[in-house]
């Protein structure tokens, strides 16, 4: 029976990896994209390539788009939302449980902190295991064992247009990389059922807080190809 290590390339996952190979588990790393993924993120990814570690790099293709960005755009807007995460499920669980040989085992990098998360159960012939709560292994544990592998340690990996991240994200993904959060901005007013990225807020009043170009001297494609 094949293993796997859902790899998101974030900490605890990447320190998973680690264990996973000073144990000499076999084990497959697969790394499903949403295109949306933070700058920061791939850089991390490049890095690990580049210090000879292998992964799977799946890019899905949904309903004939290649990242959630085209595929919200093809939708009129629809976005990822708290209510509605559509998200997860089209562009990680599914390509994943595709791609995955059953019966198979997969390595889930929960950590001791987040024990309350293991309530994923045994399906579709995967078995899922969860080794840093089994070790209580904590978050900053992780960190350590990434430093320890000379590695530097890769932030929180997720979409940048993820509508569970805090304020402090949305404003860092502002100050950092202004193109992007001026195409979230586009979706969120393309959006037909009034759905914003925040609840009670909407990026606009984010966006003018300081004082930036404003988002309409920014063009995307009205039709994704």
């Amino acid at each position: 029976m094949k293993n796997y290590l859902s790899f998101g390339a974030g900490v605890n996952s990447t320190a998973l990896m680690l264990l996973l190979l000073d144990d000499n588990v076999e084990f497959e790393a697969v790394f499903s994209d949403t295109g949306c993924e933070w700058p920061e993120t791939y850089e991390h990814l490049h890095l690990l390539q580049d210090e000879g570690y292998e992964f799977t790099w799946l890019r899905p293709e949904v309903s004939g788009t290649r990242t959630l960005y085209e595929y919200c755009v093809k939708y009129n807007g629809m976005i990822p939302h708290v209510r509605r995460r559509f998200c997860t499920q089209k562009f990680k669980g599914r390509p994943l449980d595709r791609y995955h040989e059953k019966p198979c085992t997969t390595y889930i990098g929960y950590d001791y902190g987040e024990s309350r998360r293991r309530y994923v159960r045994d399906r579709k012939g995967i078995h899922y295991e969860f080794p840093l709560i089994e070790r209580m292994i904590t978050r900053q544990r992780c960190k350590e064992i990434i430093r320890d592998h000379g590695l530097p340690v890769p932030p929180k990996s997720g979409c940048w247009l993820c509508p569970f991240q805090p304020l402090s994200e949305w404003k860092r993904l502002r100050d950092t990389y202004p193109d992007l959060f001026r195409m979230a901005m586009v979706l969120e007013d393309m959006n037909k059922h009034g759905f914003t990225f925040r609840e009670g807020m909407r990026l606009s009043s984010i966006w003018q807080e300081n004082k930036l170009l404003h988002y309409n001297e920014f063009q995307i494609e009205e039709k994704v190809n």
